[in-house]
């Protein structure tokens, strides 16, 4: 109790034992008959013996007040200043030289300034000390890291390397493929897969970059902690934020173009034979306009122009009065408190800096500016600012995109359920033909018949992916958005979840499943050849021991299964060696 406790309450509490820290020393002081000079009337002091102990005697003062005399209950300080007990322990510096706050038990001292803080701010996810120090000691879990957990960490290096080797692999393998294509619609295809892998790339390049400066952070001066507002008023945060958004951004429109393109192929056959230059130049307008969209959602928030609608807030440094990011709402108050009667209900960021730097004196010509906290700083990982609430002024650009988004996966479902639908009719239609003319059909008929069933299948299954893919990478994120905005749940804190995990899902899936060049199936197979390879080592070698006259023989088969006879011969013992087919017959 007594930690929650200021002043005389305080006092009392902590000079009687009671709920108080054992390290906490009493703070009364003894006034004796030259304490507080210069700030009692000579004429008001009278002069007594005071004996608190048997054998034990000082001079001391008194007040005296008309006919009567009353003792002082005043605090002297190092400095030869006395205050009232009120004062003492009440977070403030009222000595000058804070010790009427030494050996306080109900408040922590930041580490460089010595500012004091009540303990209920200790750990709070909120910076009180200008140093930063109550939020960067060994106990707080807030703003440890710009990615907290070695989970997230690993995820992050795993997912960011694949979807920028993937990603890089597929763009240059389909690049090469398309400039020897003529035909419109695997030019269109291709074109638009290599948009995809574009996108994807940027989304893993932004995983490896934001990997790299996690470890810089984790492992050099200043730590995030101390450098937490630096972070996210900084051009890289912005940079990193850019990079996501539009990749993101650019890879969603490009599956969602693709797939209602391909359902245009099935609808129609007005795309047969070369791309002449007024195709290829409405390829190009077409893919120019899908980047052009993604950049732009991603450049809106850092206008200058509309600062006022996306700056988040103003970060001040070195500054004991403004700690930390302060909204508009916040301003507004600080300016109510300081100027007194203040109308104004909306103000622009420029305004604000103004009265900021009106407020505090100006020292060698240097006002205390702000640093903008932009769109993008609103977590360590420089995300797109998702999760908004109804006072969050960017509230109406988010659920645009948000809702957006929502519309492209839902046509890329529809799109592919349509096309599912299409294959699976082609494959019964032709299953049922198949089975009419069974008797009259030749064999290299059937087994054509047979290889379109098994692609049919194939493309069934990457459908399948294609939309759960999806589905886990956009619904799930969508559903917490509106959570968070009707206050269901607060998921700030989950920013570095969806940035490493939910929102990459799609980047390190899609080279596998957009995939033309055929260089993917290349290193699957060669993968899986290696996977099987080794498992058929490490379970095929076996040992045969063979005692032939008198001596032990052991033979070690690769590949091969070793039979020893039950019955040996007169001459010597038989080794009978049996060939296993490791491989079926698909895979030959």
């Amino acid at each position: 109790i007594a930690n929650f406790l200021f002043g005389s309450p305080y006092l009392l509490a902590a000079c009687n034992n009671i709920c108080a820290d054992k390290n906490t020393t009493c703070k009364l002081t003894r006034l004796r008959h030259d304490s507080c000079a210069g700030q009692i009337k000579d004429e008001d002091k009278i002069y007594t013996v005071a004996t608190p102990k048997i054998g034990e005697a000082y001079l001391t003062l008194v007040l005296r007040a008309g006919q009567h005399f009353k003792a002082l209950p005043l605090y002297e300080c190092s400095t030869g200043l006395c205050i009232t007990y009120d004062k003492v322990c009440n977070l403030a510096n009222d000595c000058g030289d804070w010790s009427d706050e030494s050996g306080c038990s109900n408040q922590f001292s930041c580490k460089e300034t010595n500012e004091k803080i009540p303990w209920d701010r200790y750990c709070d996810g909120a910076f009180d000390c200008s140093d930063h120090s109550d939020e960067c000691m060994k106990d707080c879990k807030h703003f440890n890291a710009v990615i907290e957990g070695s989970f997230l960490v690993g995820c992050s290096w795993f997912l960011g390397l694949i979807a920028t080797i993937l990603n890089m692999v597929t763009a240059v393998a389909t690049f090469l493929q398309i400039l020897r294509e003529t035909s419109p619609i695997k030019v269109i295809n291709l074109s638009m897969i290599i948009l995809i892998g574009l996108g994807d790339l940027c989304v893993g390049l932004y995983l490896v970059l934001i990997s790299i400066i996690n470890h810089r952070y984790n492992h050099g001066e200043p730590s995030f902690c101390q450098d937490y507002y630096r972070w996210l008023t900084s051009n890289s945060c912005a940079a990193l934020g850019i990079l996501n958004t539009f990749g993101s951004q650019l890879s969603l429109y490009s599956m969602t173009m693709l797939s209602m393109f391909r359902v245009f192929c099935l609808k129609n056959s007005s795309l047969r034979g070369k791309l002449t230059w007024k195709g290829k130049t409405l390829v190009t307008l077409v893919c120019l306009s899908m980047v052009l969209s993604a950049l732009t959602i991603a450049l809106i928030p850092l206008l200058p122009q509309l600062d006022n609608y996306f700056v988040n807030g103003l970060a001040y440094f070195n500054n004991p009065m403004l700690i930390g990011s302060h909204n508009k709402a916040k301003h507004l108050a600080i300016f109510r408190e300081h100027y007194g009667k203040f109308k104004a209900q909306i103000l622009s960021w420029e305004q604000i800096k103004d009265m900021v730097a009106d407020m505090f004196s100006r020292f060698d010509n240097n006002p205390v500016v702000g640093s903008e906290v932009h769109f993008y700083g609103n977590s360590g990982v420089c995300l797109f600012k998702f999760f908004v609430r109804e006072d969050d002024p960017q509230k109406r650009f988010t659920w645009f995109v948000i809702i957006k988004n929502a519309l492209c996966f839902f046509a890329i479902t529809i799109s592919y359920l349509f096309i599912h639908t299409t294959v699976m009719e082609s494959t019964r239609k032709v299953s049922e033909g198949s089975m009419r003319k069974i008797s009259t059909t030749s064999r290299s008929q059937s087994q054509s018949q047979a290889k379109q069933s098994h692609k049919n299948r194939a493309l069934n299954r990457k459908i399948t992916l294609m939309v759960l893919t999806d589905f886990l990478c956009w619904v799930p994120f969508i559903v917490v958005c509106g959570l968070h905005y009707y206050e269901v749940i607060d998921a700030t804190e989950w920013y570095s979840l969806f940035s490493i995990i939910i929102i990459p899902l799609n980047s390190v899936i899609n080279p596998l499943l957009y995939d033309n060049s055929g260089i993917m199936d290349y290193i699957l197979k060669v993968c899986t050849m290696v996977s099987h390879k080794f498992e058929n080592t490490k379970s095929s070698i076996k040992e045969a021991t063979v005692v032939s006259r008198g001596i032990e023989a052991t033979v070690v088969s690769h590949g091969i299964e070793v039979c020893r006879t039950d019955v040996p011969t007169k001459n010597n013992d038989i080794i009978e060696l049996k060939e296993i087919a490791t491989t079926s017959k698909t895979d030959a």
